[in-house]
């Protein structure tokens, strides 16, 4: 059920430049700023004057409604530069006589746009096209219906979709919506009539926003005060000056109709499903802005409540600013909702061994972080195996899991709720090492995931390290108990020419012996020099009153660390 915009402009760009966050956010970022930019060039095309342009530009950029959205990699973002696209098309035709064919293809193609982007557009965009209505005249009666015409061809390829796979287009609303097979007209009404009232309210848009922690800070409001006082004048202008005007008259409309399709869903006030509300609204604003800097009588005063309701914005955006940037620090729900911890978890995992079991309750699929972390760090998918309901992993496999019950495993590592384990870890022993290892058990093969490029000057940083026997000889996880015999992993600080400049910095032990051909995935918690400069990080196994492994041979991991100076945080 999902929209194909969104997701084929983020595959280009993969295929470009490799999938990554950075990129995914960084589409929505740019979607976000070209949606403002085509508000601001709508402003200034209306009134002719590039000040408002920018006015309201800028607005757009500060609405909290939009900032939010665009920080998400949904499908959603690109819906307000789709709509936006929409409007300029329709203001180039609405200030003409007759609609040339450019008209016509640049509406049927943007409410295409409309319909493709986001689900709601299956209802919006039919909503809008029928909105053209407005604009008929004697002369324009004929492109309209071709836009009609033009705009249906280009449903073609979801009809097919839609005959090809029965009912997978209404499967997300089956799930959202009020609406059942059991339901009566009365009740659907009702409903219908409450959640347009809810979703439509002023305390809902200024002060409590959407309750989803996901989507929006909890608490606040998605529009701004300033901007919001702005807008309710401009549609009592619009109401008083410019009701016969067929444009404000579709823009009243738009926002009448872009409530419709949230309001047949039982989400209190759904913000992503609303997202075209916003922008129908900012439009109202243009011709206060345009009020207020109209030269002539009371000029002076004009301009002051202008220069008061950029301030009193710039003030609250401000503060929103600062709130939004400390719940990503202090909110344990908008953490948990963005899966914060899932990363060190997968590190842990993928470090522990291959292949990873990826074992999962019905409800909540997590195998599809896994494919997504394995992706970034180079993983084939192939190295994971989902498991069947009901079906354990091997011996001593690697196993990330959204099942709760996992009493008979070691576990690795917890994040919400997933859990990494090694299954029946009753397998494993741990034996005392009461002796030196023979000169040929001091083989090891070390790597790191995800090595830190840059640290701050006594920064601590856990990474982890994949190590795998390579000798002949078990390597015992005990020692004696004044700690001799243990073998242990452990990390060196060299400068680039290879000097020792802290010869001990972590240890981390094994959970259990490790025999020959095994390995195991261990967490180190390494400490960054005091002083800032360029270092080198060594990885190396040691056995405690013996030997570093490297001393005998062994091959240990180099990376390349840059120091810098600043508080360790």
């Amino acid at each position: 059920y999902k929209n194909p915009t969104y997701i084929y402009l983020l595959a280009a760009l993969y295929y470009l430049f490799g999938p990554s966050i950075f990129v995914a956010r960084l589409l929505s970022v740019t979607l976000g700023l070209m949606a403002a930019l085509l508000l601001g060039i709508l402003a200034k095309q209306m009134t002719g004057r590039r000040s408002i342009g920018m006015i309201v530009g800028v607005t757009a950029l500060l609405t909290p409604w939009f900032f939010e959205l665009s920080r998400l990699v949904l499908e959603v973002a690109f819906y307000p530069l789709a709509l936006a696209l929409f409007l300029l098309a329709l203001h180039q035709s609405s200030i003409k006589v007759r609609w040339s064919l450019l008209n016509i293809v640049s509406l049927a193609v943007t409410l295409a746009l409309l319909t493709y982007s986001y689900s709601i557009g299956r209802l919006l965009a039919p909503l809008l096209a029928l909105g053209l209505i407005f604009f008929i005249t004697r002369e324009r009666l004929k492109a309209i219906i071709q836009t009609w015409v033009v705009y249906a061809l280009t449903l073609i390829p979801l009809l097919v979709f839609n005959k090809t796979h029965p009912g997978a287009l209404l499967t997300k609303f089956r799930w959202a919506t009020y609406i059942t097979p059991q339901s009566t007209p009365l009740q659907i009404v009702t409903e219908f009539i409450q959640h347009y009232a809810t979703n439509v309210s002023t305390w809902n848009l200024l002060f409590v926003g959407d309750s989803n922690p996901a989507i929006h800070i909890p608490g606040l409001g998605g529009m701004l005060l300033a901007p919001a006082l702005v807008i309710a004048g401009g549609i009592a202008l619009v109401l008083f000056r410019h009701r016969l005007d067929p444009w404000w008259r579709l823009m009243l409309y738009g926002v009448i109709v872009s409530i419709v399709p949230a309001s047949l869903t039982r989400d209190q006030f759904p913000s992503l499903r609303l997202i075209a509300l916003p922008i129908f609204l900012l439009i109202f604003s243009i011709p206060v802005f345009a009020w207020l800097l109209e030269d002539g009588a009371k000029q002076q005063a004009r301009h002051a409540v202008l220069a008061f309701a950029l301030i009193l914005t710039a003030l609250q955006a401000a503060v929103f600013q600062w709130q939004f940037h400390r719940s990503y620090k202090s909110s344990s729900a908008r953490l948990a909702v963005f899966d914060a911890g899932y990363p060190e978890l997968f590190m842990a995992a993928a470090a522990a061994g291959r292949p990873i079991y990826l074992s999962d309750q019905t409800s909540l699929p997590g195998y599809i972080q896994a494919y997504w972390y394995g992706t970034l760090r180079g993983l084939d998918v192939s190295q994971f195996v989902r498991l069947p309901n009901a079906t354990d992993a091997p011996a001593g496999a690697v196993v990330i899991t959204t099942e709760e019950n996992t009493q008979s495993s070691k576990v690795i590592a917890k994040s919400g709720p997933y859990t990494a384990f090694i299954s029946a870890v009753s397998q494993f022993t741990a034996t005392q090492g009461n002796a030196p290892l023979p000169e040929r058990a001091f083989k090891a093969s070390l790597d790191v995931m995800d090595a830190p490029a840059k640290l701050l000057a006594t920064q601590k940083q856990r990474i982890y390290v994949t190590l795998k026997n390579i000798s002949e000889t078990t390597w015992p996880s005990l020692g004696q108990s004044d700690g001799n015999y243990l073998v242990r992993l452990g990390n060196h600080w060299l400068d680039l020419n290879h000097r020792t400049i802290i010869d001990d910095d972590a240890r981390a032990r094994l959970l259990h012996d490790l025999k020959p051909g095994d390995n195991v995935g261990i967490p180190l918690l390494i400490t960054a020099p005091e002083i800032p400069g360029d270092y080198v990080l060594e990885i190396d196994m040691v056995q405690e009153g013996v030997s570093w492994f490297g001393q005998k041979g062994s091959q240990t991991w180099r990376g390349a660390v840059k120091v810098e100076s600043g508080p360790a945080r």
